[in-house]
């Protein structure tokens, strides 16, 4: 788990970790990035509002990135955000593990219990992982003219 600055921190001595990021965060969002689009990010979103950020990852022993995610957390909820895996990685549960342990660290360190993430209508492959990492459809909305489904799970506190 790293916040952004540890993240980064952490980037700076590991090479080939940081290749393998820019290039699965470029492959993602189907454009190019750099970590300053990390930094930014980061900056601009507690600029706005009081949030921590943490990243997981599931890397295998070549440093090679398997899944990435984020979580925005405010309070006792934590926004789940830039969720994938590596294209030859998926359908073999690496995503929904992951989900579950980035949910578990937050519960155990912040005592969040909620947990939120919008995910396009269409995107059928991503919606059965949420659904078995526990997530919920809780209603249905537009993001930026496009269907977008928003799902909640909730923890327990034991």
């Amino acid at each position: 788990m790293f916040d952004i600055l540890g993240l980064c921190e952490w980037l700076l001595n590991n090479d080939k970790f940081e290749i393998a990021l820019v290039n699965l965060m470029s492959d993602h969002r189907k454009r190019s990035f750099s970590l300053l689009n990390f930094v930014t990010e980061y900056l601009n979103g507690k600029s706005k509002r009081n949030e921590e950020t943490y990243y997981f990852f599931i890397c295998n022993e070549q440093h090679e990135i398997i899944t990435i995610s984020r979580a925005h957390c405010v309070k006792k909820l934590c926004e789940l955000s830039a969720v994938y895996t590596s294209a030859k990685y998926r359908k073999q549960g690496f995503c929904q593990k992951n989900i579950k342990r980035l949910m578990k660290m937050m519960k155990y360190y912040f005592g969040t219990k909620e947990f939120k993430l919008y995910v396009k209508k269409d995107n059928i492959p991503a919606l059965s992982c949420y659904e078995k990492a526990g997530f919920q459809i809780v209603k249905t909305i537009n993001v930026d003219k496009i269907p977008h489904h928003v799902m909640l799970s909730q923890i327990n506190r034991d």
